[in-house]
């Protein structure tokens, strides 16, 4: 049986891949997505997310100015723009999902080891549920330091994650035309494509092949560049990626 999640600030309970489409994933920050997928699992369906990203910030006592809060749509460095922070929910046995405590959570400054294992805190005094990751604390210093991004691979589960090797396959880049295919394309210039989609935030495995993953992710880039969304990597989609 699948592990279910709480959502929401009632009763509801998910499934993680529904909870993730709840809390619009696709338009979380590509590494705090990760962390957070990877820390709620281990709570083992006992923690879920009561809110995700807010469209309107509210302006009121309480919450941090509109255009100020992580909940929000905020533009990084590589423009693009991304929320990336949560606020947590705790099972409450048969009743609504209740707030959950610091004792439950990896206080900032408290040397949990979520902190560490899972680059992940709640950073906010007072707001146990408020849950980003540790590179990102006060709107300010963040947009002072160049709006980055968190730390890309950070060793969730304390083990430093290797690179995958480089393939065996080599092309010069812009040599030949990408597309889906079977069996499918292999090559370095599909690795190198891969690796500048994951450094523009999409999610996807660098492994080399040109498969439904990379296919969809192209043409997500090629939309927020103005070009033809038919997933082949092009004269023009060549030109536009090696400028990134």
């Amino acid at each position: 049986m699948a592990t279910l999640y709480p959502w929401g600030y009632q009763r509801a309970l998910v499934e993680l891949s529904r909870l993730k489409e709840l809390a619009r994933w696709d338009l979380l920050e590509d590494e705090t997505g990760e962390r957070v997928e990877a820390w709620l699992f281990s709570r083992d369906g006992q923690i879920g997310i009561g809110g995700a990203v807010r469209f309107v910030q509210p302006d009121k006592d309480g919450f941090a100015p509109p255009g100020m809060s992580f909940h929000e749509l905020q533009t990084f460095h590589t423009g693009l723009k991304r929320y990336c922070a949560f606020d947590l929910v705790v099972r409450n046995g048969s009743n609504v999902h209740r707030s959950p405590t610091w004792a439950e959570v990896p206080k900032q400054g408290s040397g949990h080891p979520d902190i560490a294992k899972f680059g992940v805190h709640c950073n906010v005094p007072g707001e146990p549920w408020h849950m980003q990751p540790i590179e990102i604390d006060g709107w300010s210093t963040w947009d002072k330091n160049g709006r980055p991004h968190p730390n890309g691979n950070f060793p969730i589960g304390g083990v430093p994650q290797p690179p995958p090797p480089p393939p065996k396959d080599t092309y010069a880049l812009g040599e030949r035309t990408l597309r889906l295919s079977s069996p499918p394309m292999k090559g370095n210039d599909v690795f190198w494509v891969q690796n500048v989609l994951k450094g523009q935030g999409l999610v996807l495995s660098a492994d080399s092949y040109y498969g439904l993953q990379t296919f969809t992710r192209v043409k997500t880039m090629q939309g927020w560049n103005g070009l033809t969304q038919d997933g082949v990597v092009g004269p023009q989609t060549w030109e536009v990626l090696k400028k990134y």
